[in-house]
């Protein structure tokens, strides 16, 4: 797994789609996860059998889309920010994990993009697979898709 620090782009996709309040001093960090890993997490191979919450998400277009979330805990207290690059017609993700630094947490997360990115969640404890909600608001050429539970352990 690679972190990249997009300061200027997150920054400037807050700005433009009204994403949650960050200050200008915080980073978004753009996680980079090749696609192995997200079927590494649902193989029954991983041990302990903890808890991973899994967002998908699917880019539609004929371009690029920066992805922009912010995670809060069950008390909505802010828990972090992450974003994804997800290519034309690809797939990317970020795990629980990615907003906690590893931390375990249990909340909600609100992402923002350009459309027409799709959002999708599962939740993952050993080989065990669970489809989380997610509910989607399009906004002119925006989207916000909104995670209501988020767990990591």
């Amino acid at each position: 797994m690679r972190v990249q620090f997009w300061f200027p782009a997150a920054l400037a996709a807050f700005a433009f789609l009204s994403a949650p309040t960050v200050g200008a001093e915080e980073l978004v960090p753009e996680i980079e996860r090749d696609i192995a890993e997200l079927e590494d997490l649902v193989s029954d191979s991983v041990e302990p059998p903890g808890v991973e919450t899994a967002l998908v998400f699917s880019n539609l277009g004929d371009s690029g889309r920066l992805v922009v979330c912010h995670a809060r805990n069950a008390q909505g207290e802010s828990v972090g920010a992450a974003a994804v690059a997800v290519p034309a017609k690809g797939v990317r993700h970020l795990i629980a994990a990615d907003f906690s630094a590893g931390e375990p947490f249990a909340g909600q997360v609100t992402c923002k993009a350009k459309r027409p990115v799709v959002g999708s969640a599962f939740a993952v404890s050993g080989a065990r697979l669970t489809d989380v909600p997610v509910n989607a608001k399009t906004k002119r050429k925006a989207v916000t898709l909104h995670f209501p539970i988020v767990a990591t352990r």
